[in-house]
């Protein structure tokens, strides 16, 4: 049995303690997937009134906190005890800029665009870290960015085992908002990012169970119509499996665009957040997808302890009792 761990959102600033981490390890999966926010840029701070290098420090030293907090680097040395690479990381609108920033528009922008290239480095060193822990560059002069600056999409394919893939998307650098942008002119992934998934997905083996790593929900993904209807397409030949973060809470749905099998969608977050991120009552959610050969079971946990968990048979592709 293959066991994959995964949660997004977490809030160093409020949170120096996170025991989460620790309940993770009780359960020593073979794989973690952060699925977004593993820092907040815009709490107690206005990056958007940043300059570049104002930015670049503030970005730097908000990985630097979260990487130090002892149930989180206790959790990484455990992971690469077990050898190869075990944890990863996607970004979400906080670990990017700000709250909804789109990086096809900030990319216009005189004021901000600057930022793009720090913040694209710090994640990827940040990503870096989570595999060989303590590389973390201590001081930001440490750090010499790629000349030219790199602007492709943060995705990657992977095989977990033979009849296991993960794809890890970058739903910032080529997203546009919606406000007053015609449907067919918004992007998410944006159209290479999406082709290049389901060129990924088409040259594995039938049967292949995809899991599909998603900071933003379905709801957000609903937003833009071309792409959604095309992941639809996508999951109605192939088994895929959406983990999405963002909501300060743990879900499960399921949905058919088109005739062919479902697109399931299991959605935690909140690792170590409040319910309204700063405001309410303190959340400590994670996920656990168990992948067997018949079947994955998704486990969702909170503070409180487990609930209902839900099984999908990976035959058929259905949900099945639990």
């Amino acid at each position: 049995m293959m066991k994959l761990a995964f949660t997004s959102c977490m809030l160093q600033q409020r949170f120096e303690s996170q025991p989460v981490w620790s309940r993770i390890q009780a359960l020593d999966p073979d794989y973690l997937v952060l699925l977004g926010n593993a820092i907040h840029l815009d709490i107690d701070a206005t990056p958007s009134r940043m300059s570049p290098g104002e930015f670049a420090a503030h970005a730097h030293g908000l990985y630097r906190s979260q990487l130090a907090v002892p149930e989180f680097d206790a959790l990484l040395r455990h992971m690469v005890a077990k050898g190869g690479r075990r944890v990863f990381a996607i970004w979400g609108e906080h670990d990017f800029l700000w709250h909804e920033a789109a990086g096809a528009d900030i990319v216009h922008n005189a004021e901000h665009a600057a930022k793009l290239e720090p913040s694209r480095v710090l994640f990827q060193l940040f990503q870096q870290a989570l595999v060989g822990v303590g590389s973390f560059p201590a001081q930001l002069d440490d750090i010499t960015p790629p000349t030219p600056p790199e602007t492709a999409p943060l995705h990657e394919s992977l095989p977990l085992g033979d009849d296991v893939w993960l794809h890890l998307t970058d739903g910032r650098s080529q997203r546009t908002g919606t406000w007053l942008v015609p449907q067919d002119q918004r992007a998410l992934l944006g159209l290479s990012q999406l082709d290049a998934l389901a060129t990924a997905i088409a040259t594995t083996a039938p049967g292949t169970l995809h899991l599909v790593a998603s900071a933003s929900t379905s709801a957000d993904w609903q937003d833009y119509p071309r792409e959604w209807t095309a992941l639809g397409d996508i999951a109605a030949r192939h088994r895929l499996l959406m983990l999405s973060g963002g909501l300060q809470r743990n879900a499960f749905a399921s949905h058919i665009e088109a005739p062919g099998w479902p697109l399931h969608e299991t959605t935690s977050s909140g690792a170590a957040v409040r319910d309204a991120v700063l405001y309410g009552a303190e959340v400590e959610n994670f996920a656990l997808a168990e992948i067997e050969a018949a079947d994955v079971r998704i486990r969702f946990f909170d503070r409180h302890g487990e609930a209902l968990p839900r099984r999908i048979g990976r035959e058929a592709w259905n949900l099945a009792a639990a």
